[in-house]
């Protein structure tokens, strides 16, 4: 990894050297606690699925005969991170430790000597389309980026998963709702999977510097003490934390409290609150949907 750089969030401060110090703490945790079947819910930009993507080319580099599929919601993304991986080949290249790709296409590595592979794909935007991701042959490193936002994500995944049902499985996302595939992954016990969870306050880069008019105690919301800050606080949160949390749920452009929570999660459940705060599953926004323009009543169960 220290031969490899990647781009900064910062512009200004370009490409950096992805050594073991840079590595953040998700990034080391998630390597310590690594499974066989990973799933990972996680805030927004902590350099997650770059991590990822830099040990399936590890994997594809360092065995024979290996198919590594990295699959993502949309096709700008798959051009980033194939342009991501492509970057990766040729610095490798130059330093003369691994030969030239002998099969290179906008969404293929393929390697003579060790008959390996690495593709990039974007996820199946109909059951159609989605049914055809797993018929590509055995998958030996599969890497499902942002699940929750997939167009066909319970028929992309039935696919991909029969094809890597012997090799090694992990699917990360932000939250997107308290429905669907990813939202299921997340909530049921049992299933085999290994979650890992990273709150935005593990990010080491989620903090603001107070000025001298920051009041360090928690806000009060309707008469009573804010509920998000009172978890923050319990769970650590020093001043800086708390500033940038604040910035993030009282600028107009995040969309608002709910739309924060999905994207820099406190805990493994408010995260899946959708917007307007109703927890809505997966029989019931299918209800609504076969019954538009009627009339609709629902009740809503707490506890």
């Amino acid at each position: 990894a220290g031969l490899l750089e990647v781009p900064s969030k910062d512009p200004r401060e370009g490409l950096f050297a992805f050594t073991y110090e840079a590595w953040n703490g998700e990034q080391r945790a998630f390597l310590a606690t690594k499974t066989q079947r990973d799933l990972v819910l996680k805030a927004r930009q902590i350099g997650m699925t770059t991590f990822l993507l830099m040990l399936g080319l590890f994997y594809v580099l360092t065995h024979s005969g290996v198919q590594a599929l990295v699959v993502s919601h949309d096709e700008a993304e798959v051009e980033r991170m194939f342009e991501q991986v492509r970057a990766w080949v040729v610095r490798l290249v130059e330093l003369h430790l691994i030969p030239k790709p002998k099969f290179s296409t906008k969404r293929e590595q393929t390697w003579a000597f060790n008959r390996s592979t690495i593709r990039v794909v974007a996820a199946g935007a109909t059951d159609q389309a989605a049914a055809k991701k797993g018929r590509s042959g055995t998958i030996h490193w599969l890497h499902m980026t942002e699940v929750a936002f997939w167009g066909a994500a319970a028929e992309t995944m039935t696919a991909l998963m029969a094809a890597a049902e012997n090799g090694y499985i992990v699917a990360e996302s932000t939250a997107n709702g308290a429905a669907g595939t990813f939202y299921d992954l997340c909530t049921t016990e049992g299933s085999g999977w290994s979650l890992k969870f990273f709150p935005w306050y593990e990010h080491a880069e989620y903090r603001r510097a107070v000025g001298p008019d920051f009041d360090p105690a928690i806000r009060v919301v309707d008469g009573k003490p804010d509920p998000d800050e009172t978890t923050l606080r319990a769970s650590g949160c020093d001043d800086e934390q708390i500033n940038w949390w604040r910035t993030r749920v009282t600028d107009p452009a995040r969309g608002g409290l709910a739309k924060v929570k999905q994207e820099y999660p406190i805990d493994p459940a408010s995260c899946f609150v959708m917007p307007g705060g109703a927890f809505l599953d997966a029989a019931t926004k299918a209800y609504r949907a076969s019954h538009d323009g009627e009339e609709t009543h629902f009740e809503l169960v707490t506890g």
